[in-house]
């Protein structure tokens, strides 16, 4: 076999140096994202194993010390099946020979994927006892968490994350999140219009004030039908003709609670 030339030897030394954040996290490829940040796989130089960092938009600073005040709140309780955060900070992220300063969070990585991707797999949807063990264990978190005075408000298949066998997973995606307990550990209401549409309660869409808690329970719900039907809950949106555009058409069948059956 012939020796590679000291030019080649160069050019993948360069790119395994490159392509890092913090010159830590070796940046092994990308796993999604959303309207405020993007999702990598990474592997951490210092303890050899693989996590995710999520880096965000210059524009999503809120978000990302939501999201960090969230994760480290609940590392304190030490709620279980929540996905583990690991740091946050602000850092060089180089890709591709651009250098830019990002603020990112570093987290487990899942390596089975999420829950959407495992649903969309099923040709009807999933089982009704996978449907009950999944229901019941996401009861148990976010019930964990309400008592923590922590609400989540983008509760969906994408933001459950498959650890191994037997539907194994832990709950990701705190940039929307909410601690609606002041320090009287008085309850607080919110107007924030937070969440994904097909999952968000009627009194989001409202603009109005509305119970954090009972949001999250709306999203649990909407979250069941479509792991039993492999369809979304309002999916008749898409072909209503009364409003003028599909979040109209959503918020309007929502109000009425007119489900795709």
């Amino acid at each position: 076999m012939k020796k590679p030339s000291n030019s080649n030897k160069k050019k993948i030394i360069n790119k395994s140096t490159l392509d890092t954040l913090d010159k830590r996290y070796n940046i092994l490829g990308g796993l999604g994202g959303g309207h405020s940040s993007k999702v990598y796989k990474v592997l951490d130089t210092v303890t050899k194993k693989k996590k995710a960092v999520k880096i965000f938009e210059d524009d999503s600073i809120s978000e990302f010390k939501t999201e960090e005040s969230i994760l480290k709140k609940i590392n304190e309780y030490n709620i279980n099946s929540i996905i583990k955060f690991y740091e946050a900070g602000f850092g060089h992220l180089t890709i591709d020979g651009n250098t830019q300063e990002k603020y990112y969070i570093v987290l487990e990585y899942a390596r089975k994927g999420n829950l959407l991707k495992k649903l969309e797999k099923t040709s009807h949807g999933f089982s009704e006892d996978v449907c009950k063990y999944i229901f019941y264990k996401i009861l148990k978190i976010v019930k964990a968490l309400h008592e923590k005075g922590i609400c989540h408000r983008d509760l969906k298949p994408e933001n459950i994350l498959l650890f191994g066998a037997n539907y194994d997973f832990k709950l990701c995606d705190f940039g929307f999140s909410y601690c609606f307990l002041d320090d009287n550990q008085n309850k607080k209401k919110s107007k924030d219009p937070f969440g994904t549409d097909y999952y968000r309660a009627p009194e989001v869409y409202e603009n109005k004030l509305y119970d954090p808690e009972k949001v999250d329970i709306f999203s649990i719900g909407a979250l069941l039908f479509g792991l039993m039907t492999k369809k979304q809950a309002f999916d008749k949106a898409q072909t209503l003709e009364f409003a003028q555009n599909e979040v109209q058409k959503l918020n309007n069948l929502i109000t009425e609670k007119q489900l795709d059956t």
